[in-house]
């Protein structure tokens, strides 16, 4: 077919400008999936062809849902299934059918491009941002027919622009649904240097199949963690996998000259006394992730009975950017603490500290230390328990790093006969409650910042318990015995994050709400309007729906937040419905709050946990984060120096916590800034930063 190119940069057919009286003597005429402007040559796998399937013999009207709720849909057996050579069925073949082309377009250049469906009866064409067919969302459509390649008939057959990148795969899907008469199906687009192909040819496209890639959430543990022996003694390392695809994984042990390539690896400790690190990489054929996890091993003539922690090397910028070390003693009692450190950046530093959670921060000053040395200084006494005692550091207004903790039942005993811990009561096991303390002489103070006295009430959120000591003359007892008080949940819940799209005021969409307590509700929703500025309708638990609220026009893949009301809640489950009016939406979520505050955001960020971590901190240029990514959400790390230029860069998918290895440039000295910056999911994306000290 040849088709002459007028003006405005559309395609006629030479049969239709006859029919018009236009003779195409000397007019520009082209083969139609000529590109009007050099373009390079696409270069993805298996490219040449696309998947064309029919399914026969379903009647009903020309719409696009009667092919879906048909007993031929989809997911049955095509009666016809071949590759095409371009992006277009056959055309006017039968009657009471339906047609899917469907595989994978790979742009020549990356930027812009616009997209068209044309096709009889009604049509729509559907794409992804990526390779994976349920992340695809509608971007062009007519309810109606169109002649062969008659691109302009209906403004909603013409895609809004869409980004892509060059040799980059996209599942791309057309459908169409025909009654009676002729029929067609073919989609075009408009390339970044303003080149038209229409129909798209079969060198930008490759045939879908049914391959996906491996599942790849599995993250390494190793138990113990710490080894204390003598030299030379035969030890033994052992790893194992968590998470739900741990089947098929490698495991690698390496660390001082040692390699083994089994989970678990018998050894002889090194010949001198120190500390060892050992670490186990878990890989997995056809994933690009791994996962670390590291043993430490203490060598010593005379191993220490857990008087110190293992050496974990963290820096801490502020009071509020703590760290934790484990102190095991072999009774109760009062010990010295003290800790291993650097304070390179000036004189009067200062390490805040305190004991098992206890609110009691303790300042201690400590002096400047060269930049890569280690020196040790005292902390003060402290009160431990018998068997393991969490010690808290954090820095002042000077960076300073920490290395280990140790305690020492050689100190002094400020007080020889402490006060007794407190008897304790709650008003009630569910928030709010009022905690009680009776048996102090001195001052009550109570855990997790509940304050201080004999009568404290608390309302968490969450289910939290509770101790409280007594402080009498300097001396403060241990912690008396806990008060668990189970959270009210914060008045507010969010459903699970689904994706559900509506079409239409009938195509109704459900999720599902838990809240607390019965009551009135701010409800809001997670969505996108991809097709225009639209409409969202709302209600709850099949009543009367309200107001019908105005969505505004969203990228592709951006889901914003939408209030749409208030409505009154049941105590438990309540089911939202969400449907759209005449432009397509697409749904991520539905939350209710009582109190109306932001909802979506503040709870993406906790559940991203653990945060980011580094270890070692300082270290030589090599070392291992550690961080939390939902499965199947994208994220990027980065390292950059503090000019923000890039010096390492890696791209992820989320499978759980993972542990990253990083390896910087030979040349790197100083301080660099370790960026996780998370795709969005939301309303927007989520960032976490680390500062990483690198010495030679």
């Amino acid at each position: 077919m040849w088709i002459a190119s007028l003006a405005d940069g559309t395609f006629v057919p030479r049969s239709r400008l006859i029919a018009n009286g236009v003779i195409s003597q000397g007019a520009a005429c082209f083969a139609e999936t000529d590109p009007q402007v050099g373009t390079p040559g696409s270069n993805c796998p298996n490219l040449g062809s696309i998947t064309y399937q029919r399914w026969e013999n379903i009647g009903g009207s020309t719409a696009i849902s009667d092919l879906l709720s048909a007993t031929n849909y989809f997911q049955n057996g095509a009666n016809v299934t071949q590759n095409v050579n371009i992006f277009e069925s056959p055309t006017d073949i039968l009657d009471n059918f339906g047609t899917r082309i469907r595989g994978f377009v790979c742009p020549p250049l990356s930027g812009q491009y616009t997209f068209w469906v044309a096709g009889d009866d009604n049509s729509e064409l559907w794409m992804s941002m990526d390779e994976n067919p349920n992340n695809a969302q509608r971007i062009a459509y007519h309810n109606a027919w169109t002649p062969s390649r008659e691109w302009n008939w209906y403004g909603t057959q013409q895609s809004f622009p869409v980004t892509l990148q060059a040799n980059q795969k996209y599942y791309i899907e057309a459908r169409a649904k025909e009654g009676s008469g002729g029929d067609n199906l073919a989609v075009g687009w408009q390339l970044p240097n303003g080149g038209f192909e229409r129909p798209i040819p079969g060198n930008r496209l490759a045939p879908f199949t049914n391959d996906t890639p491996p599942n790849c959430n599995f993250t390494a543990s190793v138990s113990p963690s710490t080894i204390s022996t003598t030299p030379n003694t035969p030890i033994t390392l052992n790893a194992s996998c968590s998470g739900n695809d741990c089947n098929g994984v490698n495991y690698q042990w390496s660390g001082n000259g040692f390699s083994s390539g089994s989970a678990s690896a018998s050894l002889n400790a090194p010949g001198s006394n120190g500390s060892y690190p050992y670490t186990v990489t878990l890989s997995k054929p056809g994933c690009s992730n791994t996962t670390t996890a590291i043993v430490t091993v203490n060598v010593g003539s005379n191993p220490p009975v857990g008087s110190c922690s293992p050496n974990n090397d963290q820096c801490s910028s502020s009071q509020s950017d703590t760290y934790n070390y484990s102190v095991v003693v072999p009774s109760s009692g009062n010990y010295m603490l003290k800790v291993t450190y650097r304070s390179y950046e000036g004189s009067g530093g200062i390490i805040n500290w305190s004991v098992n959670g206890s609110n009691t921060v303790n300042p201690t000053g400590v002096g400047q230390t060269g930049i890569g040395n280690y020196e040790e200084a005292e902390l003060g006494n402290a009160s431990l328990n018998a068997g393991s005692n969490t010690i808290t550091l954090s820095s002042g207004a000077l960076f300073v790093c920490f290395q280990k903790v140790c305690a020492n039942s050689g100190g002094s005993n400020p007080c020889p006969n402490p006060p007794a811990a407190p008897s304790v009561s709650a008003s009630s096991t569910t928030a709010p409650s009022n905690l009680m303390a009776t048996g102090c002489a001195g001052t009550v103070t109570w855990s997790n910042s509940a304050g201080t006295g004999n009568n404290v009430t608390v309302n968490p959120s969450s289910t939290t318990t509770y101790t409280a000591t007594c402080e009498v003359n300097g001396c403060t007892s241990s912690p008396s015995n806990g008060l668990t008080v189970t959270g009210n949940g914060g008045g507010s819940a969010c459903s699970a994050e689904e994706q559900k799209c509506s079409g239409n005021q009938s195509e109704v969409r459900d999720y599902t709400v838990n809240v607390p307590s019965a009551g009135l509700y701010t409800i809001k929703a997670f969505y996108q309007s991809h097709e225009g500025t639209g409409q969202i309708r709302c209600s709850v638990n099949s009543a009367p729906e309200g107001t019908a609220q105005t969505a505004n026009m969203t990228n592709l893949g951006q889901y914003v937040e939408i209030t749409l009301g208030s409505a009154q809640l049941n105590a438990n489950n309540n089911i939202i419905h969400l449907k759209s009016g005449a432009l397509y939406i697409c749904f991520n979520k539905a939350c209710a709050s009582s109190s109306g505050a932001r909802l979506g955001v503040a709870e993406e960020q906790t559940t991203d946990s653990p945060e980011l971590t580094v270890s070692p901190n300082p270290n030589d240029g090599e070392f291992v984060a550690r961080f939390y990514i939902e499965p199947g959400r994208k994220a990027t790390l980065q390292v950059s120096d503090i000019q923000g230029r890039e010096i390492w860069k890696k791209n992820l998918m989320g499978a759980g916590e993972h542990s990253e290895p990083v390896r910087l440039p030979a040349h790197s000295v100083g301080t660099f800034v370790l960026l996780l910056d998370k795709e969005a999911t939301g309303a927007k994306g989520l960032a976490e930063f680390k500062r990483v000290i690198v010495v030679k």
